[in-house]
């Protein structure tokens, strides 16, 4: 028996050892910090949803960082209010309608500046001693055709959009035209003014021709600045001391019919739009 149980322990104790040894073996290999993920793990890693990732808080805070980046990226400034009451004064678009009312306003500007240079040499004197006689001429231009010219021209000048200055042009240049139409008529039916009446309808007349004169330089002043039109302001310094036909102070004509022509020649070197907007001569620094 004993012999028999010697031959039987060895290989039993054989294998109960090897049992113990695999059994502490994966014991101590639970315990490694150098543990490696088997492969079929690391597999299961790389096929984590996205979703689980951008659970956190972390991770979700940037992403909103990032999209709020982009947005201010893409965001173009404000663009700045027009004013709806004026043109924009780089605009060239000119209408056809537009364009004929500016012209018609120089040339009405140029043809008041001929009379009055033509009274202005009459007042001086010029043409005294060569037997050409001008008073007829000057009393009828003076009382008609130069309040007819006057008339036109503010009629014709735009204004600023604005209720109370568009009737006040519209009624003076009207009542200036009417009373120029009017004198012109008296002459033509052999009424040179001689009487109480025909004086002051030819004096009455070429007073609101000043005046018209007066409103036209003080619309240029308003949309093109005082530093450019220096010859309005000297309109406007002769203007009021030429209001009386037969007691206008000397010399006075010729100062306003030197501001009139040059403003006349000013015209011609403006762009037309600059007639419809109030621009202060930016034109000028192009």
């Amino acid at each position: 028996l004993s012999r028999s149980m010697h031959k039987i322990m060895p290989p039993f104790i054989r294998y109960c050892l090897g049992v113990v040894f695999s059994l502490l073996l994966s014991t101590a290999s639970s315990f490694s910090p150098y543990q490696t993920v088997p492969f079929s793990s690391r597999a299961t890693i790389a096929r984590l949803p996205s979703s689980s990732q951008s659970s956190s808080p972390l991770l979700l805070a940037n992403q909103v960082n990032n999209d709020d980046d982009d947005d201010d990226d893409n965001e173009q400034p404000p663009t700045p209010p027009q004013d709806a009451d004026t043109k924009d004064a780089n605009d060239d678009a000119v209408t056809a309608l537009e364009r004929a009312r500016v012209l018609s306003y120089r040339a009405a500007i140029g043809a008041s500046a001929l009379l009055l240079s033509i009274q202005a040499v009459g007042d001086v004197g010029v043409l005294e001693g060569t037997g050409l006689d001008l008073n007829t001429l000057l009393a009828e231009q003076s009382t008609s055709t130069l309040p007819l010219a006057s008339g036109i021209t503010l009629l014709l000048c735009p204004v600023p959009s604005n209720r109370i200055v568009e009737f006040g042009v519209l009624s003076l240049g009207i009542i200036t035209m009417g009373l120029g139409l009017y004198s012109g008529s008296m002459i033509d039916v052999g009424d040179t003014g001689t009487t109480a009446g025909g004086i002051i309808e030819e004096s009455l007349s070429w007073t609101f021709a000043m005046v018209s004169l007066m409103a036209i330089s003080v619309r240029e002043i308003w949309y093109f600045g005082a530093a450019y039109k220096t010859e309005c302001g000297i309109t406007l310094v002769t203007l009021p001391w030429m209001l009386d036909l037969n007691g206008r102070v000397p010399f006075t004509i010729p100062a306003c019919a030197l501001g009139m022509s040059v403003l006349a020649a000013g015209k011609v070197f403006e762009p037309c739009r600059e007639d419809l907007i109030r621009s202060n001569s930016e034109f000028m620094a192009k």
